[in-house]
């Protein structure tokens, strides 16, 4: 390779790391945006499929959606209300579209596979009454 080539090239890896750390977008950092699919369960005793997808806007905030299943039945799909991610943690809002609850799931990223707990509350009300757990990995 001529001297030229190499300088070019470096020019463009400089140019395309300058891109991603001033768009505050690294690998850690950007791991919610994508397809995950993952289980659900209710205590006491109730357990199904879910199917979320979170996109990142160009304002840089994010939005989503949940496919909630159970028994290969389709329970509900709704866009979430709030979608918020901090380090390796994830608070995601949505009120159900069937009933007045609103849903609140919180969880943590590992490795490629993220976990946590979901509960549940009537419109209006300051307490969850409903709660389980929810385990997905990107698809």
């Amino acid at each position: 390779m001529n001297r030229w080539g190499s300088k070019r090239n470096s020019w463009m890896l400089i140019l395309a790391v300058s891109f991603l750390l001033s768009s505050g977008l690294s690998g850690e950092d950007d791991w919610l945006p994508g397809q995950w699919t993952g289980t659900w369960d209710e205590n006491p005793g109730e357990s199904g499929a879910l199917k979320i997808t979170i996109e990142r806007k160009p304002d840089a905030t994010l939005r989503g959606r949940i496919q909630a299943e159970m028994n290969g039945t389709e329970l509900y799909t709704t866009e979430f209300k709030e979608v918020s991610q901090n380090g390796n943690k994830m608070t995601i809002k949505y009120h159900h579209p069937s009933v007045p609850i609103e849903v609140l799931i919180e969880g943590e990223w590992r490795t490629g596979s993220l976990s946590g707990t979901w509960a549940g509350r009537p419109a209006g009300e300051s307490e969850y009454q409903t709660r389980g757990t929810r385990k997905a990995a990107k698809s």
